[in-house]
């Protein structure tokens, strides 16, 4: 189970974007839904298949 604490988006919809070291806006999208996603990947591969292939 996850919970993303950053979508992107405000509460009003306005595109939220990452910092960088120095204070300055980047443009990528502020977002924990791309490392959520890599981790279930993650999950999938190694720990499902393998309680499956028992």
């Amino acid at each position: 189970m996850a919970v993303a604490d950053k979508i992107g988006f405000d509460s009003r919809g306005r595109r939220l974007f990452r910092s960088s070291t120095n204070g300055q806006q980047t443009q990528e999208i502020d977002s924990d839904l791309p490392l959520i996603l890599e981790k279930f990947k993650k999950f999938l591969k190694e720990v499902w298949q393998n309680n499956v292939e028992k």
